[in-house]
C-alpha cells in the first residue's frame, strides 16, 4: 500500500558489492574485502564484521543471480507446469508501447492445503533486452483475481555512481 520504495538494492557485479537500504539501515556486503558494513540511519552508528564463508557464498549468488527480478534465483528452480507468455498491448489494462511484457505463472501450494497461483510480470526494453520493472502477483483460489503484492523498478547506474553512494554513506 506504499507508493515510496520500502527498500533499495544496489548491485555491482564488476565491483562485487551488494548494498541494501531500508528506512532504518544501510547494509553493504563488500565481497572483495570480505566484510559486511552496516549503518543505522537514525543514529549514524556503523558496524563492520567479517563475512563468514557461507554468507559470502550467499551474497555472491545474489549478485550473480536474477537479482530478485524473478521469483527464482536459477531457471532450474522454476516449477514444472509453469508457463511464460508474451502479453500483447491489447491484453494490458494500461498499454506500454515502449516495452515488451511477459508473464510467468505457476501453481504454489498454500499452507492450508489449497492451491494458489502466482504470477511474475516482467517489462523488458525491446532495444536492450534489459528488464525495466517486475510485478509480483498472487491469487489464493481459482475464482479470485490476482492481487499485486510487490513491484521492483530497475535503474541502471554506473559503478562510479554506486561508489558515490557508498562514499556518501560514510562507509
Amino acid at each position: 500500500d506504499k507508493r515510496e520504495p520500502i527498500e533499495e538494492k544496489w548491485v555491482s557485479r564488476t565491483l562485487n558489492i551488494y548494498m541494501v537500504k531500508t528506512e532504518s539501515e544501510l547494509v553493504l556486503w563488500d565481497i572483495p574485502n570480505v566484510v559486511r558494513k552496516s549503518k543505522h540511519l537514525d543514529t549514524g552508528l556503523t558496524e563492520t564484521v567479517l563475512l563468514a564463508s557461507n554468507l559470502r557464498t550467499s551474497v555472491e549468488r545474489k549478485t550473480s543471480g536474477s537479482l530478485g527480478l524473478t521469483p527464482f534465483h536459477d531457471i532450474s528452480q522454476i516449477p514444472p507446469g509453469a508457463e511464460w507468455s508474451h502479453i500483447t498491448h491489447a491484453d494490458m489494462k494500461t498499454p506500454t508501447d515502449d516495452t515488451e511484457v511477459y508473464d510467468l505463472t505457476w501453481v504454489k501450494p498454500v499452507p492450508d492445503g489449497s492451491v494458489g497461483m502466482r504470477k511474475c510480470r516482467v517489462f523488458v526494453d525491446p532495444k536492450t533486452n534489459l528488464p525495466q520493472k517486475t510485478e509480483f502477483y498472487q491469487k489464493l483460489s481459482a475464482d479470485s483475481e490476482y492481487i499485486l503484492t510487490s513491484v521492483i523498478v530497475v535503474e541502471y547506474v554506473s559503478d562510479s555512481e554506486i561508489q558515490t553512494v557508498i562514499k556518501e554513506a560514510s562507509f
